[in-house]
């Protein structure tokens, strides 16, 4: 005869392996997705380090060009223009992988170093003097790249 704690046992000795069962279910299904998310947070941290690798070397071009420094003698005005545009393609595809703050820090410094947005078709300029690089130059000059350079009221004053 069946009595209510024989079927009590009965019940608990069926409902334990299926408890376990589902239990590993949830569990494998959850490492899984953690996995997943993993596997994600790698590829944006890969994605990351290749968009710096494509921005470093160019930004520290512009870099030595504005502040004299390095290798600022041998990049031509023309150079340093298509520079920025190489890099603002970059900057602006790579800006989802990064915070906010990275590209309004990164527009901020292109607008100290370029005005941007003058004649319809016409490249940015820099926002620089142009004696002291024309002086370096000597007769490698070449007299076109005045058009380069902004005019001076939209350069920027020098910090006293």
């Amino acid at each position: 005869m069946w009595n209510s704690l024989e079927i009590a046992k009965l019940a608990i000795a069926a409902a334990t392996p299926v408890f376990v069962a589902i239990v590993g279910f949830w569990l494998n299904r959850r490492l899984k997705s953690l996995e997943q998310a993993q596997w994600s947070q790698q590829k944006v941290i890969e994605r990351r380090i290749k968009a710096y690798d494509e921005l470093a070397k160019p930004l520290n071009q512009v870099f030595c060009f504005y502040c004299y420094v390095g290798t600022w003698k041998e990049l031509e005005p023309p150079g340093v223009v298509e520079i920025k545009r190489q890099l603002d393609q970059t900057a602006h595809i790579s800006a989802p992988l990064f915070d906010a703050e990275f590209l309004r820090r990164y527009n901020r410094l292109m607008d100290i170093c370029f005005s941007t947005f003058g004649r319809w078709g016409s490249d940015a300029t820099l926002r620089t003097l142009p004696d002291r690089r024309e002086e370096a130059a000597g007769s490698d000059w070449d007299p076109g790249w005045a058009g380069c350079f902004s005019p001076v009221r939209r350069r920027p004053s020098p910090r006293r």
